[in-house]
């Protein structure tokens, strides 16, 4: 299989934005600004819909699958914005491209048709002309960004296979030297663009190049921080190796520190929820397999090496007969919609025996495709205390109510606050016989 220079290869990042208001990504030692990747969500579908204008994203895949995923999740996020969409093929044919969109529910047919998506070959683009030139590929996606707006699109979106890389064309060493010069590009045009590499045809060291000139990479399924990026300033100036150990050196520094400051943050919050008696919960919803802080089974007395059960049914199980129902319905209610978010006050069997009261509060913090929940996340606080005085405040009332209830003569409550304001007033006017006064 050919082999790419790692020196000037690669494709899969997102760009940085410029001044004036615009996003800019950063690299990982903290130069300016913030993180593309922390405008991003998590989710896949979520971080690809969410690319604007001024980012430049790579893919890393190893199946079909993951492949269309993100295809379709980035092109639909183009096509509900307005954008032009170009696809650029090599190893597909425009065929099988537009077969998998339309498999998705991608309306791609009546979007070629008024001219928001475009499929290009790469001897059209990349190697045009028999070779491939960074310089003159930049001009060309400059050339039809001004095209696209001019058209009336709101940007234009691209998005292409590289494995035309592999073939030896002229130029084609120079791809890690093109996509260091696409980070310069993006933040002063309106395009936006996700380079597709195929892991079981790139060779280690290319893809190692395309980590270095990317500060984010969407591998697989999922979108991850890359702290191996370089700003083009540094990757491609003359003494790489010095702007690479001094990136290193500073990746490490700025992970220690953020080890240590997190270290920090889960000691103070492991205290503040032993000190408060509170505990976090998180179930996966088609499974109902819960995981959650140690606490909560230390709050009910038992040993979390011993209770192995992690099905929420173990739980379930120790609530009170009188308060099951309505915890369970509280839950489905908030799965199936109807409520905001899921609440209840529940007693709930300790080792001992005895009942411990329990607020529970939590909500879906994760959904699938179809809006469907996948997992629930919330928290529980021990309350024994706080429903034992209410217990107690309620015997008292019930107490001296009866005892009232029982006297033989009437209570009659009057207001005697003011009469101190009145024999004062009478000292301040002279009074001081009293009988005299009242006669």
């Amino acid at each position: 299989m050919p082999v790419v220079n790692c020196a000037s290869n690669g494709l899969k990042c997102i760009a940085r934005r410029g001044r004036q208001g615009q996003k800019v990504s950063i690299d990982m030692c903290g130069s300016e600004n913030n993180s593309i990747r922390q405008r991003l969500p998590v989710g896949l579908r979520e971080a690809l819909d969410a690319v604007e204008p001024h980012d430049h994203l790579c893919l890393i895949y190893e199946t079909d699958e993951q492949w269309l995923n993100a295809l379709e999740y980035f092109l639909a996020g183009g096509l509900r914005r307005d954008e032009k969409c170009f696809y650029i093929i090599d190893e597909r044919s425009a065929a099988q491209v537009k077969e998998g969109l339309l498999s998705r529910g991608l309306d791609i047919e009546a979007a070629e048709k008024r001219g928001q998506f475009v499929v290009l070959n790469e001897t059209e683009t990349y190697t045009s002309g028999g070779r491939f030139d960074p310089d003159r590929m930049l001009s060309m996606l400059k050339s039809e960004t001004e095209k696209a707006l001019s058209e009336g699109f709101s940007a234009l979106r691209v998005t292409g296979e590289m494995s035309w890389a592999l073939k030896g064309a002229p130029g084609s060493e120079r791809l890690i030297e093109y996509e260091a010069k696409l980070n310069t590009f993006f933040p002063h045009n309106r395009c936006c663009a996700v380079c597709q590499y195929d892991r079981r045809r790139f060779d280690a060291d290319t893809l190692l190049g395309v980590l270095y000139t990317h500060p984010v990479a969407v591998v697989g399924d999922q979108v991850l921080d890359n702290f191996y990026y370089i700003s083009p300033d540094d990757f491609l100036s003359e003494d790489r190796s010095a702007a690479l150990l001094d990136r290193w050196i500073d990746n490490l520094k700025e992970r220690n520190t953020r080890e240590q400051l997190l270290a920090q943050a889960g000691a103070r919050l492991d205290t503040a929820m032993k000190m408060g008696r509170l505990a976090w919960w998180s179930m996966d919803v088609p499974t109902g397999q819960v995981t959650f802080d140690d606490m909560k089974l230390i709050m009910l007395g038992y040993d979390p090496e011993s209770f192995t059960d992690r099905h929420y049914s173990a739980f379930t199980g120790l609530v009170h007969p009188e308060d099951h129902d309505s915890v369970m319905t509280a839950m489905l209610d908030h799965l199936e919609g109807r409520r905001d978010q899921y609440e209840a006050d529940y007693r709930i069997k300790a080792c001992s025996g005895d009942y411990v009261w329990f607020h529970d509060r939590g909500g879906v913090t994760r959904r699938g495709d179809g809006g469907e929940p996948l997992e629930v996340t919330g928290f529980v606080v021990d309350i024994t205390g706080i429903k034992t005085t209410e217990e107690q405040l309620k015997r008292s009332e019930r107490r001296y109510r009866g005892l009232f209830d029982e006297l033989p003569v009437p209570l009659i409550e009057e207001d005697f606050s003011r009469v101190g304001d009145f024999f004062n007033e009478l000292k301040h006017r002279g009074v001081t016989d009293l009988d005299d006064y009242f006669t």
